[in-house]
């Protein structure tokens, strides 16, 4: 008995030792090897950190009737802000089994929903959280709190919102979810381009102290607090006013001749100012998750490119006056083609037109005309002016995704590129390109970068005026004179008329170009569409506008010259009303 007394005295002891060992090692692994871990695993059950988010800045347009930019907010068109509200959810496990019918068939009353639908999700019971309703309405948040059922709850939550969705997209673009799915940000347009902490978003801050045991602040113990910094407010060169009639117009058009893309660009030559940018189709941001093709999402006015065809025939014509290789008295002799290794170029209705002056190439949208022109200008000096009025670049707009078209086939060399070229075909453009290039002509031959903000507002209240920003002269103002005279008489001849305003010099120029074969080898067959173009400005010798009118595919009328000239003139009737210009021809 002793012996087995004494036995399990020793293993008693024993494991009173390694129980010791065990906790003096524990301890000094707790204490030692992992004290960093437990320190802020502690300090973390009492202390408490958040995110202040900023609020995001509003986008105004312009009413010129208010005072423009120099108004105050107050009188300005806000397009996009952020609302404020409230969110519905469900915490299935707090909401009463003999009440779910009750609460379901008044939450699908009071919210618009399917009441099955809300019973199934509130009959989830081991899901802690089951969304209801986003954005609720102040009348929809006001009847559930009014109800208080058990187990359902307000969130807070804000949203950007568009007055009027459709009138300046994709111009805008939207505020969602980026792909990796991390906080909203500005996708596409100017929500994209200003997504930034001197911009839109504004600067997130932080607030870090100590909780007490029910979670609540304590006070006094704040350890660390940076307030967030809001985003500004952008004032937007774009005109409410012109936008709305331009989209009108636009649509009117497209309408009329069953095309179901186009564009229209408004530019204050002097400045770049953009007044207008229309591109159809459009969308409506406020719902941009119904869209099934994302490629209306793209401002077609500077991210798609197109062959530009008979509007660029002032951009030669401009090169050889600049040049003094021509005036618009000087004359050649037209046979109806031009014969270019195995090729031949001709007039676009196949006719010849014997000897006639500059002036009337244009007025008559002659190819072979501008053939003889660019041939004078010689390869090298063609290029450099194609150029130096921005093709083959960005315009530097103030918008994401700009494109700089192609002037690659002028690099080839080969001749019938260039005779191609001297007319717009076999180069691209943008919409917004070819709308700066026929502003330099009418800006005394200087080229202005286009832009689309004009004032930044902080949140502390200073502001900053974008300036106008010149480019670099591209003709003197005696070939932008010269060149102007021959738009002018290109509106009075015979194709163009219908874009003239009574009273007024109007300049301008159609353009009907051939598609390229998406497959290669050459154009689209003329039945298969083509795009029709103008561009014109008023007065013609001190303008106020430029407008660049562009459809896609229309049908049931061959020549722009038929389609887009009323559209033009309806414009231009409205803009110099709008801008008090008192007519002009009379001096």
């Amino acid at each position: 008995m002793k012996r087995l007394y004494s036995g399990r005295i020793i293993i008693l002891s024993c494991v009173i030792v390694l129980v010791g060992v065990g906790v003096v090692a524990r301890l000094f692994f707790i204490q030692i090897r992992e004290y960093e871990f437990y320190r802020k695993l502690a300090q973390d059950q009492h202390s408490i950190s958040q995110e202040l988010a900023p609020d995001r800045g509003d986008i105004f347009l312009q009413d010129r009737s208010k005072g423009g930019a120099a108004a105050s907010l107050r009188d300005l068109s806000p397009v996009a802000v952020t609302k404020k509200g409230f969110f519905a959810y469900a915490v299935p496990r707090n909401v009463p089994r003999e009440r779910i019918e009750e609460i379901s068939g008044f939450i699908a009353q009071a919210l618009g929903m399917d009441a099955a639908v809300v019973a199934q999700r509130l009959n989830k019971r081991a899901d802690p959280y089951e969304p209801l309703k986003a954005r609720l309405s102040d009348a929809e948040a006001a009847q559930l709190t009014a109800k208080s059922f058990p187990g359902i709850e307000l969130g807070d939550e804000s949203w950007r919102y568009y007055s009027d969705g459709h009138l300046v997209e994709p111009l805008l673009g939207f505020v969602g979810i980026a792909s990796d799915g991390t906080v909203p940000r500005g996708l596409y347009g100017i929500e994209r381009q200003y997504d930034n902490a001197e911009g839109l978003a504004g600067e997130a801050g932080f607030r870090g102290g100590e909780r007490d045991a029910l979670g609540a602040w304590i006070p006094f113990r704040i350890e660390e607090d940076k307030p967030s910094k809001d985003g500004s407010d952008l004032v937007l060169t774009i005109d409410g006013n012109i936008q709305f009639t331009a989209r009108t117009i636009l649509r009117r058009t497209l309408a009329q001749w069953s095309s179901d893309a186009g564009t229209v660009i408004v530019m204050e030559p002097a400045t770049g100012k953009v007044l207008a940018m229309v591109s159809e189709p459009s969308y409506d941001p406020n719902r941009y998750g119904d869209v099934e093709d994302i490629s209306v999402f793209l401002n077609s006015t500077i991210e798609k490119t197109f062959e530009p065809g008979s509007v660029f025939k002032p951009v030669t014509m401009a090169a050889a006056l600049n040049e003094a290789l021509v005036t618009p008295q000087t004359t050649y002799t037209d046979d109806g083609l031009v014969r270019i290794g195995g090729y031949t170029i001709r007039n676009f209705d196949d006719k010849a037109y014997g000897v006639r002056t500059m002036a009337e190439v244009i007025e008559l949208s002659l190819n072979t005309g501008v053939v003889y022109v660019e041939r004078l200008l010689g390869r090298e000096r063609f290029t450099s002016y194609v150029e130096a009025f921005g093709f083959g670049a960005v315009t530097g707009v103030d918008l994401p995704g700009e494109l700089k078209g192609s002037t690659a086939n002028l690099r080839q060399k080969a001749e019938i590129n260039f005779a191609t070229a001297s007319f717009g075909q076999g180069i691209s453009v943008t919409a917004l390109q070819m709308t700066n290039a026929i502003a330099a002509i009418a800006n005394d031959g200087v080229l202005m970068r286009p832009y689309v903000v004009e004032k930044i507002i902080r949140a502390d209240g200073s502001a900053e005026t974008i300036e106008p920003s010149i480019v670099r002269r591209v003709i003197t103002p005696e070939a932008s004179r010269q060149m102007t005279q021959m738009l002018v008489s290109a509106v009075r001849g015979k194709f163009e008329k219908r874009a003239g305003v009574d009273g007024y010099f109007v300049a301008g120029k159609t353009g009907t170009a051939q598609i390229p074969d998406p497959n290669g080898g050459g154009y689209l067959p003329v039945d298969e569409g083509v795009i029709h173009t103008f561009v014109g400005y008023a007065p013609a010798y001190a303008p106020r506008f430029v407008a660049f009118i562009k459809m896609d595919k229309p049908i049931g009328v061959r020549f722009a010259a038929n389609s887009l000239t009323p559209a033009f003139h309806d414009l231009a009737v409205y803009l110099l009303n709008y801008f008090n210009v008192p007519p002009d021809e009379s001096r």
